[in-house]
This record gives C-alpha cells, structure tokens and sequence, in this order.
C-alpha cells in the first residue's frame, strides 16, 4: 500500500490518497457495491472502514451481531476472518 498526500484545488494539502492492490474478484465486489449503493469507490472504502470500526469496537465490548432471516431464526454473524 503506498500512500501520498492529496492536494486539494488550491494547493494545500488535504487527505491522504492510498494505493490498494486488489484482487480481480476483490474489485469487482468494490465497483459492483458501488452500484448497488450509487456510491463512488472511494465512498464504499470510507463507509467500510466505519462499518469495520463500529464492529471492532462493539465485539471488544462483547456484543454479538445477529442475522434474523424472515422466518424469525437468528444466526450469529462473525465478521471477522473474512479475507478478499
């Protein structure tokens, strides 16, 4: 991952631009959400980081996230271990 700084309009800087390296399968998930959501790539990256956050956060206070499918059944949901 390489990362420079992002210079905005008027020359100052501004955020820091990354280079990701992702697999074919891995950029064809990042452009097929951002389709599904009409959100940018670089969006679907800073909402995905906020989502991962929330989690890590909530499961080190020992929460636990539940999937409930339409018949009521509710099945544990491990986010973690997940790899592109």
């Amino acid at each position: 991952m390489t990362k420079k700084k992002k210079r905005s309009s008027n020359g100052a800087r501004g955020g820091t631009r990354i280079t990701v390296d992702l697999s074919p399968n891995g950029y064809d998930r990042l452009q097929r959400l951002g389709e599904l959501a009409n959100l940018s790539s670089a969006t679907v990256i800073r909402q995905a980081l906020q989502l991962y956050e929330f989690v890590i956060e909530r499961t080190d206070d020992g929460a636990k996230f539940m999937y409930v499918d339409k018949s009521g059944r509710e099945t544990e949901v491990n986010f973690l271990g997940f790899s592109d």
